[in-house]
């Protein structure tokens, strides 16, 4: 595939994730959400209230989960290769996603040869992130929970991609969707933030 072409598929995969996100027929922003949440939320949580945690009320969970504030609501992700072109920009500003050509500053930067991205981006790949971390996909980013923002922005595809084969949370058809749904929302993006950790652990 020409370079032309790859980044005209980059950035319609790109805009195709950006238009299901704010439509979310799916409903799956509302599973991928609280658990972005929560993880945002541990990275600001004490060692000592960690500890307590199972300990907790359901109302000081909420509580809890409420400290990060709502994941996508303003964060900026920029989407490219490791020699820079090309370069999209993925803002969220009160919750509505909006695609644009060019990064500036951004929180998190997302880089990975082009034909990854395509393939990371694509909704009808059975390519997980969790296959390339660390090796041909690398996340940039000084804020740890504006990192998990962004590889839940990662995890979105995948669970689109379950969402249109039938596994739809939306559906009353769809016998115990919205637990698969949740279920693998939380099981990627905690391998995904794992082995981030992981790598950063491994730099020092």
């Amino acid at each position: 595939m020409s370079p032309a072409k790859r980044e005209s598929g980059l950035s319609e995969r790109l805009q195709t994730i950006v238009d299901e996100m704010n439509d979310d027929r799916f409903m799956l922003m509302e599973y991928l959400g609280p658990v972005v949440d929560g993880c945002r939320a541990a990275f600001q949580m004490d060692v000592e209230s960690a500890r307590k945690l199972d300990k907790i009320s359901e109302h000081e969970f909420h509580d809890f989960l409420d400290t990060a504030g709502g994941s996508f609501q303003d964060v900026a992700f920029c989407v490219t290769t490791p020699d820079g072109n090309p370069q999209f920009a993925v803002r969220f500003e009160e919750g509505e996603a909006c695609l644009n050509q060019g990064c500036g500053r951004e929180a998190v930067v997302i880089s990975a040869p082009e034909d990854v991205l395509v393939e990371i981006f694509d909704i009808d790949s059975r390519f997980s992130p969790l296959e390339v971390l660390g090796e041909e996909l690398a996340l940039q980013g000084s804020d740890a929970c504006e990192v998990a923002e962004a590889l839940g922005f990662l995890s979105f595809p995948t669970l689109l991609r379950m969402a249109r084969s039938g596994i739809d949370p939306s559906s009353l058809m769809a016998e115990n969707a919205d637990s698969v749904i949740m279920a693998t929302a939380s099981d990627l993006v905690t391998k995904l933030l794992r082995r981030w950790i992981d790598l950063q652990m491994e730099s020092k």
